[in-house]
């Protein structure tokens, strides 16, 4: 059994290693940080993707409408809110910026992430993002 602090601190790197791939613009490295079937739920739509291959494919870059200003994202806070032995709450803010740093945009969001045959990986993402 994985001590709380270890699976805290796994959850968070699962989580900035999805911003990671995501500000690097790279469909692979944000696959990895998933597991399948993927949802998520934003802008009043739902996207799931049922497969990683799905996913890669996916033109939006993991279903995010990017500005074209946009630069990178960045955590503002995220705090877990219920877990288990195998799963995780987080509830999360982030920042949209511009190549200067400049932000264009806040959102609060609530991620779900599961662990499967030893990795953690993100699950279900819930936003007020468009």
């Amino acid at each position: 059994m994985t001590s709380r602090t270890q699976q805290d601190d796994t959850v968070m790197h699962a989580l900035d290693s999805f911003f990671e791939a995501l500000n690097a613009r790279d469909p692979h490295r944000l696959a990895a940080v998933c597991h399948f079937p993927n949802v998520r739920l934003a802008g009043g739509d739902m996207k799931i993707w049922r497969t990683r291959e799905e996913f890669i494919r996916d033109s939006g870059l993991a279903g995010i409408p990017l500005e074209s200003e946009w630069h990178h994202t960045s955590w503002d806070a995220r705090t877990i809110v219920q877990r288990s032995d195998d799963k995780v709450h987080v509830m999360v803010t982030f920042t949209r910026h511009m190549a200067d740093g400049m932000p264009i945009s806040t959102f609060d969001s609530f991620y779900v992430l599961t662990q499967y045959q030893g990795h953690w990986g993100i699950q279900i993402r819930s936003s007020f993002a468009p």
